[in-house]
């Protein structure tokens, strides 16, 4: 009479193994159910069901009124067989302490307890930092960090899939002295007209991995890297030589994020010490914690991968060097830190010898130091040298190595060999259109993220193929929200622009980084297409430009009845921002790579 609300199904799937090259396991079950609505049977949302987590064994149901009747589609993961003890209706599902949630809502009271309003009375950066404020740090990076590592390290997928290792490849080739691979291109690759025609190597029936190396520059009958050289020459080489064993792309891409993480607390501190004395230090950690998760790092550590290394290894560099130029430029009445500006310069550098696009953020020099070019406009010819000296002296030997790099392998010194690339397109044809630069705006910076009830909510959408687009023309993949709307702050860049801010250095900073993240946009849309991924490159810039707008208001509301609905604010594009691309950290293969983990989480968020 009360209709069935739930089924306990005490099953088991004797066949059932784990599989890490694919989502096993499981039993995928689709209920059908006739009630007061529906004298015909519709259908409802599928359930997933593992023998091994007992909060998949309760199947909760909800109809049009009472459900008089249910019936079961299977689906099997593996070969079907099925054993079944029994199925009980309206069941009570005993309560269960599940680790990973009581961890979740221990971090989220942790949280509000940092954010209660006596925390914003801890004191600005005029002093130094004391222990409370670093272990503060602390704790944040090994949350942010220490699940990605968990998660990855759980992930077989990922220790199987290592059929592309270009990097690794490099570091042997340098080994013995040569800078293309030591892999012999095939004959069918060599007697090609256009090997970089991916339909024309379909229609010859080479495949990747053995017929060719996919993602490859090819030129001249030789294999190379055209990813940028720098993080070999960090990582991947010295290991190589020193033990003959090879880095992952996991432990580089842990090691990146940490530098990156403390780059960002060094460079907000830095920006506020010198520019927005006043701001309390929760709101710096507010920013340092929005600005890692802004820059795609939770997606890129959920799914290390050679082609995000040298981008998020550029980021992290890159980072350093903004940081050690800010620290060069002297208080009023001081001199110029040569040592901070030459060890910045170097970083700048070699942050092109990652990504050649991160060229751009070194035209920020000029905005940086020319008032106090002006202010010591009688300074003594020598120290003049001396600065310039410092700032341009470390480019001189990176940019030479990078030339002779390039000169050698592709016979000039500025061809990084990306339209050699052997990929889905021929990137030697790449066709600039007005088009792609529209969708590019749209999807890096205005699309909606896609959603859904459950967990994982946050929905990966690819781009509908549109007229006149295809891998032919632009690089169209994952896009799940566009900047301005996943990172509520950079709606205070206009703050820079008001007349009054604009005459203040650090306004003058942030808006020339804003024009800076805009052009890469541009370039990055036009020429690499829409991916999710691209957005590390001009995300953090575009970030640090944000909070400065985002400081230069606090200054102007603290004082006045306005303070509470800011902080208001600062608190949702903090909860917003970690609910989005908090999830990054589960949009990788780990319900491949390790299912009973993957659904354990599920079903921990799940709980309803």
């Amino acid at each position: 009479t009360e209709g069935i609300h739930n089924l306990h199904l005490e099953w088991e799937l004797p066949l059932a193994e784990d599989a890490a090259w694919r989502q096993s396991g499981i039993c995928t079950i689709t209920p059908f159910v006739r009630d007061e609505g529906h004298d015909q049977y519709t259908q409802l949302a599928d359930h997933i069901f593992r023998q091994d987590i007992p909060a998949s064994g309760y199947l909760w149901l909800q109809g049009s009124g009472k459900i008089r009747t249910v019936a079961l589609q299977l689906a099997f993961s593996e070969q079907g067989a099925l054993q079944c003890h029994r199925i009980v209706v309206n069941a009570r599902q005993p309560f269960q302490l599940q680790p990973i949630r009581l961890l979740v809502v221990f971090l989220l009271l942790l949280g509000l307890e940092g954010l209660r309003k006596a925390s914003w009375n801890l004191p600005a950066v005029a002093g130094k930092v004391g222990r409370k404020e670093i272990l503060i740090a602390i704790c944040i990076g090994v949350s942010l960090i220490l699940p990605a590592a968990i998660l990855t390290g759980a992930d077989e997928y990922k220790r199987l899939d290592q059929h592309f290792r270009p990097y690794q490849q490099l570091a042997e080739a340098f080994a013995v002295g040569q800078v293309s691979l030591l892999t012999e291109p095939s004959e069918a690759i060599r007697a090609m007209e256009n090997p970089y025609d991916y339909t024309a190597r379909v229609a010859l029936g080479l495949e990747e991995g053995t017929d060719y190396l996919w993602d490859t520059a090819y030129y001249k009958g030789y294999y190379y890297v055209y990813f940028g050289v720098i993080p070999c020459l960090l990582f991947y080489l010295p290991v190589w030589l020193l033990l003959k064993v090879h880095m992952t792309e996991r432990l580089v891409m842990l090691i990146c994020a940490v530098l990156f993480y403390v780059g960002i607390w060094f460079l907000i501190r830095s920006l506020c010490r010198r520019y927005y004395k006043d701001i309390p230090y929760v709101m710096q950690m507010i920013a340092v914690l929005t600005v890692f998760l802004g820059s795609n790092m939770p997606a890129c550590l959920s799914n290390p991968d050679a082609h995000d290394v040298p981008r998020i290894c550029g980021i992290a560099i890159l980072v350093w060097g903004l940081y050690f130029w800010n620290a060069a430029v002297p208080e009023e009445g001081g001199r110029m830190h040569l040592s901070r500006l030459a060890i910045g310069s170097l970083f700048m550098a070699l942050a092109v010898g990652c990504r050649p696009n991160l060229a751009l953020y070194s035209l920020l020099a000029p905005v940086l130091f020319w008032n106090y070019r002006k202010a010591e406009g009688n300074t003594e010819k020598k120290a003049l040298y001396r600065r310039y000296l410092a700032l341009l002296g470390p480019y001189i030997p990176v940019a030479i190595g990078l030339m002779i790099y390039n000169q050698v392998r592709f016979g000039s010194p500025f061809d990084f060999g990306f339209a050699y690339n052997l990929t889905m397109q021929d990137c030697s044809r790449t066709v600039v259109s007005l088009d792609k630069l529209f969708l590019g705006i749209y999807g890096y910076l205005l699309k909606l993220p896609q959603m859904d009830y459950r967990f994982p909510f946050i929905v990966p959408e690819a781009f509908a193929e549109l007229n006149g687009y295809g891998h032919t023309t632009v690089y169209l993949t994952y896009c799940y929200g566009g900047l301005l709307v996943c990172n509520l702050m950079t709606w205070c860049i206009p703050v820079l622009f008001v007349k009054e801010n604009r005459r203040q250095a650090g306004s003058m900073a942030a808006i020339s980084m804003t024009g800076i993240v805009l052009a890469e946009l541009l370039i990055t849309a036009l020429t690499g297409g829409i991916s999710y991924n691209y957005m590390a490159d001009f995300a953090f810039p575009l970030l640090i430009a944000a909070w400065c707008a985002v400081f230069l208001s606090w200054g102007q509301v603290k004082d006045t009845k306005a303070m509470g609905l800011f902080r208001g604010f600062l608190y949702l594009a903090l909860i917003w921002s970690l609910w989005f691309h908090g999830q990054f950290y589960f949009q990788s293969t780990l319900n491949v790579g390790n299912t009973e983990l993957y659904y354990r989480i599920f079903y921990a968020f799940n709980f309803f």
